[in-house]
């Protein structure tokens, strides 16, 4: 499984691979888009749980939204954050950070 983006730790990086361990990742990043909606929402949130990658987050142009996942726990995430278009998120984590989504497109075309 691959997500769109990760967020890898600095020594990760500096490997330049093409697959990288689970346990140089912080965070993935997934864009939805109709063919990957079920497969985003689904199916990577637990294999991702399961990986114990610490950060999960969804950008869903055609809800508006922003979905962030966090802290997993025997392979689910024990939180999450749902955050409306136009809102910022807060991002937890070891490195946190702040998402404004008021720059996110939005798609009203499903």
């Amino acid at each position: 499984m691959c997500p769109d983006i990760v967020l890898l730790d600095k020594k990760a990086c500096a490997k330049n691979l093409a697959v990288y361990p689970v346990e140089g990742i912080h965070a993935a990043f997934e864009v939805v888009s109709p063919t990957t909606r079920e497969r985003d929402y689904g199916l990577k949130v637990g294999a991702y749980a399961r990986a114990g990658i610490p950060l999960y987050v969804i950008a869903d142009p055609y809800d508006a939204r922003l979905v962030v996942h966090h802290r997993p726990i025997d392979g689910q995430y024990a939180y999450r954050q749902m955050v409306p278009y136009g809102e910022k998120a807060d991002v937890p984590g070891d490195l946190p950070f702040t998402i404004d989504t008021s720059t996110l497109p939005v798609d009203g075309e499903r």
